[in-house]
Formats: C-alpha cells, structure tokens, sequence
C-alpha cells in the first residue's frame, strides 16, 4: 500500500505520532484514495493487536493496525489478484494473516468457526465443502478434514485394489516365465558353445604342448647357439656385427625362455632382430643360418617348409620378411628333422653333463646318471630312456658312456627321439630294449616320532611307526594334513 501510495495523493495520518530520528516522519506518509478511511486505526504497541486488524511497529514504536478485510478488498478489487486471503483469519492477538486451520473454516477475517457435521474443511478454507453434487457428508462428523468413505465403499474399493494387484501380479509372473524359458534356453545353448569351445580350447592347449615338448630339444639348441651369439666369449667367434646387436639387445632369457608353467617363451621378433646383421628389414639365407647351421639343401628345404606355413614367396634375392619369420619359424622348426647339435655342440653338452653329476670327462658317463642331468630340462624320463636304449643297443654290455661314444651318437639318437609322438614313443622304447629298471635301494625307518606345539597342547604328528621301502616300488603316505 506504502509502494502504491508514492504517487498517490489523498488524506494523511497526522493524528500517528512521528518516529523520532526517521526521514520521513510517519505522519507526513500520504495515504491513498482508494483505502477506506476507516482501514487504518491506532495501535498502542503494548497492547494486543485487535481483530480483524494486522498490527505493525518499528523500533518499538506502533505504525498502527490495518484491518484484513480491506487488505483482501485491495487484493481483489484494486491489484485484481482474486480472493488471495479467502479462508484467512486475523484473531486477536495476533500480528499478522493466519490461514484457517484444518477442520475449521473462516468465512471473515475475525471468525474461525468448526467444520459442521456432514461437511469437511480442508486447510485454508472460507466455506465448508459439501460431497459431490451438494449433498451431505453422511461420514463426516464435525471438524472433519477430508469426506471419509462408508465400511462398504472401503470394502469395494479394497477388492478392486486387491482384484487389480492379482491382475497385475500374474501378468508380470507370466511375462516373467517367458522371459526365465527364453533365458534358460539362451544359457543352455550357451553352456553348450562354452563347453564345445573349451573342449576346444583343451585340444589346442593339449596339441599346443605336445608341440612345445616336440620343440624342446631343439629350442635347447637354438638357445645355447643364441648365447654363443649373445654372449660371445662363452663360444667360438661369431660375426662381429652380430655380436655388437646381440649385446645390445641383453641376456637371450629376453628372447628365449621357459615360463613358470614349463611352456616355452619365444619373442620372434626381438629374434628376427639379432639375425637381421645389416638391419634391411629383411633376413637372408645366411644371416638364418647362422643359427640353424644347416646345409643349402636342408636350409632350402626349411625355408620352404616357413613359407609355406605362412603363405609366402621368397623374393628373388633369396629374403624372407619379418611376417613370415615370426608367423612361420616355430612351425618350420617343428617340422625339421635336419636341425641336431653339431661337434662342438655335442662335446660342450658332455662336459656339462660330467661337471653336473660329479664325473670327469675321461671317466664316462652313467646312463642312470642322464635323468639327472641337464638333458632332463627338454627332454622327458621316456626320451632319455629310448636314447639310452639306443646306446646300449649299439654299445652292448656297457654301463655307461665315453665322450667320443656320446660326441659320435647322441645328435643322431637325438634326431630319431624327437621326432616321435609320444603314442609311438613307448613303441620306439620297447624295440630298444623295453623299461630296464635299475637295481634300487631299499629304505627301513624303526619307532620314528615327530611331536609338534599347537597353542598350548603337544600333538605327536608321528607316534614310534617303522617299516620299509621297498627297492623299485613306489611308496604313498597318507593322512590327513
């Protein structure tokens, strides 16, 4: 009213006493035309605000009481806002517009009257609310917020609720056992690709090893003809640029090594980079031959083997690229019956051998001795087997080995083991004399005892047991653990 008031001209209140220190004193504030004369009347402050009146004080002094009625007046008539304070009261005592409580309704600003039986008042409410089409609320006592339904109605309506739940219910249940058939059928169809995919998978990482154990012997070769290129002083000479790349490049366990698993690591690539001398891209004939050490036909024979694995052509200069390489050199290797530890090879692995098992190179070697050795690190107990069958076979009646005898035979014995299955392995064992077993030692324990602490209690693990050995039988102790 003060806002609309600044431009309004009309009578002032200048029976309201001044505030004392204000700008404008209270008096001097002009009233508006449109507010009726009797609007606005004294308040004392100390006293309690009348009804029907808002009261308003600054700084302790009373600025005087407005009536309510007037205010929802001006809201309708003057602003054109509607019947905002409709169901507002202004009691006594009260400073400012209350909304009319639930249960009440207030048809005036000084009147607050309880909702009469048959009808209901919901908050803020001027007029109480009759049922659909003016009718009396038969539910509805006195001070009634909302119209409340009759025990039958509820009934009604609780069946059809608990009707549209069961509706509702067996339409998801069925859409449910469709969805669980689709995706039964979905999982069984998947467990069967799964199971055919990992029976799959169990056949390529069983021929997979198979492969491995077949590369064994030979990877054995490449790899001590790898350190001699590494690490040269180990060795005769190799080529000088060859030496400088393969010191560059470390230790050969980065190119070539056995994992945890016993399954051979190979990285072709970090390989096809110490053979490439002159570092064209490409390796010739040559620079893969200086690990293979094969003649021109053998070496003509493998290349062709790798290029055939992999798809390629050599070039006309006799090349093959880094692709075909690493696709296709475990391949080729695999299929090479040619690659066999040449002389000095052959010797460096006897001396090895007798340095290994407490011998001098002069005194032999024991066959038995062979399973313990270094050939047990890429070839299994029945290859070694069938190579000391060899051996006997060819010199009867010894117990063991000369180095002139192992340097002269072993590439050869070699060459024929590795190339077997191992389906035809045991054949191979039994035309060369079958499973001889050595004579063994028999082992006898008597009133043995072992007593451990748990905690504060001493359990006897063993408690006074004896017993024997037997030589050439093996012998389980069992128990729980």
């Amino acid at each position: 009213i003060i806002g609309k008031s600044n431009s309004a001209k009309g009578s002032k209140m200048d029976d309201l006493p001044p505030l004392p220190n204000h700008d404008i004193p209270f008096h001097d504030i002009p009233i508006p035309d449109y507010v009726k004369p009797d609007a606005w009347r004294q308040w004392d402050a100390k006293e309690s605000c009348p009804s029907g009146y808002t009261c308003t004080s600054l700084g302790g002094r009373s600025l005087g009481a407005f009536s309510c009625d007037e205010l929802a007046r001006i809201a309708v008539e003057e602003y054109g806002f509607g019947d905002i304070l409709a169901g507002t009261w202004c009691p006594e005592g009260e400073k400012d517009v209350l909304n009319c409580k639930v249960g009440q309704y207030c048809p005036d600003s000084k009147t607050s009257n309880t909702c009469p039986a048959g009808t209901f008042c919901p908050y803020k409410t001027s007029q109480p609310t009759f049922e659909g089409g003016g009718q009396p609320c038969a539910r509805c006592p006195a001070g009634s917020e909302d119209k409340s339904l009759a025990t039958h109605q509820v009934a009604i309506q609780a069946t059809l609720f608990f009707a549209l739940c069961l509706v509702l219910f067996f339409a998801f249940m069925k859409r449910k056992i469709n969805f669980d058939n689709e995706k039964f059928k979905k999982r069984l169809h998947l467990e069967e690709i799964l199971k055919f995919d990992k029976n799959v998978e169990e056949q390529t990482v069983k021929k997979q090893q198979e492969r491995f154990n077949r590369l064994r012997p030979k990877m054995e070769i490449i790899a001590d003809r790898l350190d001699k290129i590494i690490n040269p002083e180990q060795g005769p000479e190799s080529p000088t640029s060859l030496k400088s790349k393969g010191s560059a490049l470390g230790h050969r366990n980065s190119i070539l090594y056995e994992s945890k698993s016993g399954d051979i690591v190979f990285d072709a690539n970090k390989f096809f980079d110490v053979l490439d001398i002159n570092n064209d891209g490409v390796l010739s004939f040559a620079e893969i031959n200086e690990i293979l050490c094969l003649s021109d036909e053998q070496l003509k024979a493998f290349i062709a083997t790798m290029n055939e694995r992999t798809g390629a052509t050599s070039g006309q200069q006799g090349e093959v690229s880094r692709v075909t390489f690493v696709r296709g050199f475990l391949d080729a290797l695999a299929g090479a019956t040619q690659l066999e530890p040449s002389v000095s090879e052959t010797e460096d692995l006897f001396s090895r051998i007798a340095e290994e098992v407490g011998t001098t190179e002069s005194g032999g070697i024991q066959y038995r001795q062979l399973y313990s050795s270094s050939l047990s690190l890429f070839l299994s107990d029945l290859q070694i087997l069938a190579i000391i069958n060899k051996f006997k076979q060819r010199y009867e009646g010894k117990k063991g080995i000369s180095k002139d005898e192992f340097v002269e035979c072993y590439p050869i014995f070699l060459g024929e083991v590795v190339q077997q299955d191992p389906a035809s392995l045991g054949s191979l064992v039994q035309s060369t004399g079958g499973y001889q077993v050595e004579p063994g030692l028999d082992v006898t324990f008597e009133n043995l005892c072992l007593t451990v602490t748990v905690g504060n209690k001493e359990v006897n693990v063993v408690d006074d047991v004896s017993g024997r050995l037997r030589s050439n039988t093996m012998t389980a102790v069992m128990g729980g653990s």
